[in-house]
């Protein structure tokens, strides 16, 4: 088996969700040194500092009245993008697409404030995104984990402590779900205790499951082998274009060979 981007076992349910919070601050301060080097092609700071700095600028921009996107992003062309539209939209880019995320926010700099009573957006919703939603939440709520507060008022008081803690994402991931009012899951949580191997792949940037609970994996099953890609960035490495030689053989050996490693293996991206 062969595990690519895997989740702390031991504490899953809505850990799992939080622990995107954490994930995310240092996957933004990644992003915010790559793009400080190529100053002259963004022009959004010389300096990690000054990156961040000009994202929360227009994150504050953005909550005092939309901004009208209109640059090289073809899905948001022409909507009104609220300040947590931002830091959700650009959250995952930051670790997937790090230079797609700076040209974005490039972009959102020169784009114009909406009016006061901005049309509303046209279009539907995407079918996949939807159904991707509705998977995610049958799995991380159908187990029986006492981990999802029933009183909506704990959610806030969450998200306003989250926030503070992790200030990219932590509201997100600490607010409601549809799980807070659905019946107790009927699954027990796994108790692990393995007696074959198995295989953690890892990236070091992952903000969607960070490297902590890639980490966690690794302890919790029994004789397992880490491979961890040192300036990996975004979430699943295996299988991509873009995915390290050193994964992609290590990975293809134990599948068809069924032998492990000798020991974890460290990658560079």
């Amino acid at each position: 088996m062969v595990l690519d981007s895997a989740v702390d076992p031991s504490r899953f349910g809505r850990h799992t969700n939080l622990a995107m919070a954490t994930g995310a601050e240092p996957a933004f301060r990644e992003w915010s040194r790559l793009v400080a080097r190529r100053d002259r092609v963004y022009h959004l700071g010389d300096t990690p500092a000054k990156v961040r700095a000009a994202f929360w600028q227009q994150v504050a921009r953005a909550d005092r009245a939309p901004i009208r996107y209109r640059g090289t992003d073809e899905a948001h062309q022409g909507a009104a993008v609220t300040g947590d539209a931002i830091r959700d939209w650009l959250r995952a880019d930051f670790a997937n697409a790090p230079y797609q995320a700076a040209r974005e926010l490039a972009d959102l700099r020169t784009s114009p404030a909406t009016r006061p009573d901005p049309a509303p957006a046209s279009g539907t919703a995407d079918p996949a995104d939807d159904n991707a939603i509705a998977l995610n939440l049958a799995v991380m709520c159908g187990d029986n984990s006492a981990s999802w507060p029933r009183d909506p008022a704990r959610y806030r008081l969450d998200a306003v402590r989250a926030k503070a803690r992790n200030p990219l994402y932590g509201d997100f991931t600490a607010n409601i779900t549809p799980r807070a009012f659905w019946p107790k899951g009927s699954e027990a949580a796994t108790r692990v205790d393995n007696t074959v191997g198995a295989l953690v792949v890892q990236n070091q940037w992952d903000s969607q499951t960070p490297l902590s609970e890639g980490l966690a994996m690794h302890r919790a099953l029994h004789g397992s082998r880490l491979v961890q890609v040192q300036g990996g960035r975004g979430h699943v490495v295996y299988g991509l274009p873009d995915a390290p030689a050193c994964v992609t053989l290590t990975v293809n050996a134990y599948l068809t060979t069924g032998h492990l490693p000798a020991r974890d293996i460290t990658c560079r991206s």
